[in-house]
């Protein structure tokens, strides 16, 4: 995913670099409070039903107060 959007970053935006990250949501390399606004698509699926928790309070840990999640699976 991170080289089709890098690639598409190239063809549609002629930008050589972009903020892509691979993380784990589990454990994001953000500072507290870091978003006013997080997008998870697809993601919770595919996770182990006993890492939901930690992913959920990951997000919420990085999100300015009032800041929103947006889920879609």
């Amino acid at each position: 995913m991170l080289a089709v959007a890098r690639q598409r970053l190239q063809t549609e935006a002629s930008l050589n670099h972009g903020p892509f990250l691979l993380a784990d949501l589990r454990a994001m390399p953000f500072l507290d409070s870091t978003f006013d606004c997080l997008l998870s698509s697809y993601t919770f699926e595919v996770l182990p039903t006993r890492d939901i928790t930690c992913a959920l309070e990951e997000a919420w840990r990085v999100l300015r107060p009032g800041g929103r999640l947006v889920c879609v699976n």
